[in-house]
């Protein structure tokens, strides 16, 4: 099945998000597949290839044509990951534009 036999949106960016599925990122990060999605990013389970550690990615697909104030927020959000020391939390690994896509990837 590919998006073009679907009509029905939610399936056309799930099928669109398998697409990410195997790639590696940054050198370091193998995408496994999508955990959830957004109205500007999609969350994969990934595996961290030096650490052998579990994490999630964050693609923020949009970034470029996001408003100033979206793009504000994205940054901010960011910024308080850094931030943050506890168990329950993801872990801010690191941030970067992935040069194939120019999406902001938050790992």
């Amino acid at each position: 099945m590919s998006s073009s036999d679907v009509d029905d949106p939610l399936i056309v960016e799930f099928i669109s998000s398998l697409r990410s599925v195997g790639l590696v990122l940054c050198h370091r990060y193998r995408v496994l597949g999508p955990v959830g999605k957004g109205k500007f990013a999609t969350v994969y389970k990934a595996v961290d290839e030096e650490s052998g550690d579990a994490v999630a990615l964050k693609k923020v697909a949009i970034f470029e044509t996001m408003s100033v104030s979206s793009r504000s927020k994205c940054l901010r959000e960011i910024r308080l990951l850094e931030s943050l020391d506890h168990p329950n939390i993801v872990r801010y690994e690191q941030a970067f534009i992935e040069p194939e896509t120019q999406e902001l990837v938050i790992a």
